[in-house]
């Protein structure tokens, strides 16, 4: 073959392979600057993973928002004890939503501990903060009894509405307040309605006006039934006054006072003055 048919050839060959179209596997369609971007975000999506794990790690379980530091006010020490041991201190150890320990500042729950406490004080109210990092803080503030309620051989302390707010559990140390005897022996326990708020305030305008006569020195008072409006009242000199808290308390009180003053001294009763009943007044 000569040389010039072989080039001529060559160059037919050349061309056609030029002009044959091009193709491309599709699995291999991805440019070098694709695979750099992908293999980029897998980086960052692993390392932010890794910065949420940290920070929730800190967040939650590292000692950094612990409760370390618990003050209580408005009640004793040794109710303050009580309070802490029983009801803060175990809710420390409680769970919320399962994972998360109540010790951790953020996550305890003001809610559950003020519930737990007003069942056990029937406070006024309780204001429970949380100052982040460390430190709880409780205040109490207790409703003010106006009576000692004294039932089925206990003590408790009554509200101005009635109600029974906590046990006494000291009772040769008791404070200078009215002593109100049960005569029914109910038995009752804090957060109980034993008296109407209504009778309560009837009671307490009583009490008021008794204690400022100078004739009588009242030392306790007997509520013979609950739902009854009879009271008697016990007086230093050994008898007993009985009034009806239903009717006029202004003309009970001006007969009693009328009958002291006109008594001699021995004839003081030795039981009782009934000033119940219309304008009569009953001794013996």
């Amino acid at each position: 073959m000569s040389k010039l048919n072989w080039d001529f050839r060559q160059k037919r060959i050349s061309k056609k392979i030029q002009n044959e179209p091009k193709y491309r596997n599709p699995l291999y369609t991805k440019n070098s600057w694709q695979s750099f971007v992908i293999a980029r975000f897998s980086i960052f999506s692993w390392l932010v993973i890794l910065v949420l794990l940290v920070f929730f790690y800190i967040i939650f379980y590292s000692p950094l928002f612990q409760i370390t530091k618990i003050t209580i006010a408005g009640i004793s020490a040794k109710e303050s004890k009580v309070l802490d041991e029983k009801f803060v201190r175990w809710q420390l150890q409680q769970n919320k939503w399962k994972i998360f320990k109540q010790s951790n500042i953020l996550i305890f729950s003001k809610d559950w501990l003020r519930e737990n406490i007003e069942s056990k004080y029937n406070p006024e109210f309780v204001d429970i903060n949380k100052s982040i990092p460390h430190t709880l803080s409780i205040t109490i503030k207790e409703k003010n009894p106006v009576f000692i309620w004294i039932t089925d051989n206990s003590y408790y302390y009554l509200e101005e509405t009635g109600i029974i707010s906590e046990k006494i559990d000291n009772p040769e140390n008791l404070p200078a307040m009215p002593a109100l005897y049960d005569g029914s022996n109910t038995p009752v326990k804090p957060g109980d309605q034993v008296l109407a708020t209504e009778r309560m305030d009837v009671l307490n305008n009583f009490v008021n006006r008794l204690n400022a006569l100078p004739e009588v020195t009242v030392i306790g008072y007997t509520i013979p039934h609950i739902l009854g409006a009879r009271i008697n009242v016990q007086t230093e000199a050994g008898y007993d006054i009985y009034f009806d808290l239903s009717r006029d308390l202004d003309s009970q009180i001006n007969k009693l006072t009328a009958t002291l003053n006109e008594l001699n001294p021995e004839e003081i009763p030795r039981e009782y003055i009934d000033v119940r009943i219309g304008d009569r007044v009953y001794t013996k």
